[in-house]
Formats: structure tokens, sequence, C-alpha cells
């Protein structure tokens, strides 16, 4: 058989431009899930900054309350009250 000239280059090129092509289409492909990791850590980060956060202010709410008053004082039990009333009582 007799190839026309050049047929081999272009056999050649055709397949580096298909190789590029694979390469763009992986790099792209990587760099995307990349980013959705990183983007996912920086969220789990914000998560957990955000957990803490409202752990800390669930304590201070809770520090806040009143004392609840000790067994035998007199109040019962779903009742909160100031040391100073618990004191009071039980003179």
């Amino acid at each position: 058989m007799n190839f026309p000239r050049g047929t081999k280059k272009r056999k050649q090129a055709d397949s580096l431009d298909g190789e590029r092509s694979l390469y763009a289409s992986f790099s792209h492909a990587a760099n995307a899930v990349s980013q959705l990791y990183t983007a996912a850590v920086q969220q789990t980060k914000r998560a957990e900054e955000a957990g803490a956060r409202q752990a800390l202010v669930s304590k201070a709410k809770l520090a806040a309350l009143p004392a609840a008053a000790p067994l035998g004082s007199g109040f019962t039990s779903h009742q909160r009250c100031s040391g100073t009333e618990v004191q009071a009582r039980l003179r």
C-alpha cells in the first residue's frame, strides 16, 4: 500500500493532541477534587469553632442561673433561689 507522505506524522500529532487533551481533563478534575476537599476541611473547622462557641455560651448561661436549693431547705426541687434565701430559711 502506498500512503501519502506525512500520514505517520499526522497520526503522531493527533495522538499527542489526544494525550494533551486527556492530561488537561485529568488536571482539571484533580484540581476540582482538591478544591472540594479544601472547602470541606474549612467547613469542618468552622463547624467545630461554632460548636465550641455555642458550648461556651450555654455554659455561661448555665453559670448565670441561680443555684438550686439544697435538700431539706424547704424549697421544692423545681424552685430556684439565691444563696441568701436558702440561708434565711435554714436559720
